[in-house]
């Protein structure tokens, strides 16, 4: 191993360091206390770059108001679109125009989220309210993996400077205040991605499989330009032998298409939502 190695371990022994109980049975307690130590400095890295994150979101908001006269408003129209679609879901509808059914969101689950935050009064706020968490989480994760990729030289200066570049890294500054599911998206596919890298490299099947599953549905189920993402992250488990695991998640996400296709061909809507339906008309025209 070297002269940095711990006394009574062998080379083969160090793939067993991810289970605690095969660190006290491998690690004697030096070992282990420089283990417990890298965590905690992991998790205070962790706990930075988070707090960096959202002071500066705090700031672009408050910024924000100060030029609105105290009114917050999103960078973008499309959160109002999707709010006066979540506001028809909840009078029983599925559009922009009262009596008229429309589809204008090329999202499965965004906007239904957004009529629970309608539902408890939240107003403008639920894009904002729903996209920081998400925004958050995805640095805590990425923090969390890097502090473990760069264990044991990550110094003080590169650790200050690192913290908050994560989230301009991610646009995770801006994206909530577009008002969009992006921040969801850009979770999930951090989710995904650290599972699978747990799976291929670590060879950590605990929790690692999970993760990859949960982002894997939620790229499905957020955007549909996460489909990309989808076909990626299967052939990925298909490839590092999870077959089954794969073939469940096809199954799971060709359900949960095909019930939103049905709904929309219920309404007398086109199977693709006219939003995408757009930009591809779009994309087409420009290509002429």
């Amino acid at each position: 191993m070297g002269g940095d190695a711990a006394p009574g371990c062998r080379l083969r022994d160090w793939r067993a360091l991810w289970s605690s109980a095969d660190a006290d049975r491998v690690l004697p307690k030096r070992g282990r206390a420089g283990m417990k130590s890298d965590e905690q400095g992991g998790r205070a890295f962790q706990a930075y770059a988070v707090a960096a994150h959202l002071i500066i979101m705090a700031l672009l908001v408050l910024l924000a108001m100060m030029r609105t006269d105290g009114v917050f408003v999103y960078t973008l129209d499309d959160p109002y679109i999707h709010l006066a679609l979540a506001e028809s879901i909840l009078q029983g509808g599925y559009g922009i125009n009262a009596g008229e059914y429309a589809s204008p969101s090329s999202s499965i689950l965004y906007q239904f989220l957004l009529a629970l935050g309608l539902l408890v009064g939240g107003g403008d706020w639920p894009p904002l309210l729903l996209a920081a968490p998400f925004s958050l989480a995805a640095t805590w994760m990425i923090a969390g993996f890097a502090a473990g990729a760069m264990k044991g030289w990550m110094s003080r200066p590169v650790a200050l400077l690192m913290g908050p570049a994560i989230g301009f890294a991610t646009n995770g500054f801006a994206l909530p205040l577009t008002g969009m599911e992006h921040s969801i998206h850009v979770f999930a596919t951090v989710l995904a991605l650290i599972g699978l890298y747990g799976l291929a490299v670590e060879r950590n099947r605990r929790g690692a499989l999970f993760a990859v599953a949960v982002g894997t549905l939620l790229c499905a189920v957020v955007r549909f330009e996460g489909l990309a993402l989808v076909l990626a992250c299967l052939a990925a488990l298909f490839a590092l032998g999870f077959r089954k695991e794969a073939a469940g998640l096809v199954a799971v996400i060709v359900l949960l298409l095909g019930a939103y296709a049905g709904m929309l061909l219920s309404l007398g809507l086109t199977v693709f939502p006219c939003s995408v339906m757009t930009k591809s008309d779009i994309a087409a025209q420009a290509g002429d």
